[in-house]
């Protein structure tokens, strides 16, 4: 069985789906499962293309403003019915300075946006999945994380890694009501986080992507890939797992 006919009946929810890491997944499950919401924080522009379709509802939600975690995915479930697949791509490091820098109101925000959220959307996720005894939640990482991270990234990679230990202790938990949770880990993405948040100019990406064994950046279409792994039916024994999309990289 393939993934489209697996997906036909889901309904799956993408907290932080404006994010350009859903660049290349949003049109394949837009196309294939039954209902489609769709997070986003303050830029819509990418999800509206996806609103011609009857089975997409976009959410917008600044979770600084609003700490509401139950309004969207119960607002979801009664639009679709239930919650079969949970994605989460939010999370960003939010002040870029060297770790000598590093005040703690940086470490709190990016504690906050990384594990915090994460953890009480898949909390409230796995109330409205244990009732029908099946879901998947996957979460999303950094590789680098695991790698001690970056000097200018450190409270993002230190937020990161705490997601991990999350992510394993509900995998564990979970497993008796058949709910699977994962974790998507991207390596060196050439993404708007490099371009736009970390400020790397395209001459510093490049030399970046020479220390990767594959000699290269990986791409959305290879971050997508992972999610559709976690999210087919071939995964039905995967759990707890850290996925990562690195070509190589840290070994």
């Amino acid at each position: 069985m393939d993934n489209k006919e697996y997906w036909k009946d889901k309904n799956l929810l993408i907290i932080g789906a404006s994010s350009d890491l859903c660049t290349e997944m949003l049109p394949v499950f837009a196309d294939n499962v039954r209902h489609i919401g769709m997070h986003y924080n303050s830029n819509r522009i990418p999800l509206e293309p996806f609103l011609r379709k009857d089975n997409v509802k976009l959410y917008q939600q600044d979770f600084f403003c609003n700490r509401d975690f139950s309004g969207i995915m119960d607002d979801f479930v009664k639009w679709a019915g239930r919650l079969d697949f949970l994605i989460i791509m939010t999370g960003n490091c939010l002040h870029p300075v060297n770790w000598r820098e590093l005040e703690e109101e940086d470490l709190l925000n990016d504690y906050y946006i990384n594990t915090v959220v994460p953890f009480e959307l898949a909390q409230r996720a796995y109330l409205l999945m244990a009732p029908q005894k099946e879901g998947r939640i996957i979460f999303t990482g950094t590789a680098s994380a695991q790698n001690a991270g970056g000097s200018n990234s450190l409270s993002y990679g230190a937020a990161k890694l705490a997601l991990e230990c999350i992510m394993k202790r509900m995998a564990k938990d979970c497993a008796g009501d058949n709910i699977l949770v994962n974790m998507v880990c991207p390596g060196f993405i050439k993404s708007k986080f490099q371009t736009q948040t970390m400020k790397r100019s395209e001459e510093e990406i490049r030399k970046r992507a020479e220390f990767v064994p594959l000699k290269r950046s990986g791409t959305y279409r290879e971050v997508a890939e992972a999610f559709f792994y976690l999210l087919s039916e071939g995964s039905s024994f995967v759990t707890g797992e850290v996925l990562n999309v690195k070509g190589g990289d840290w070994i």
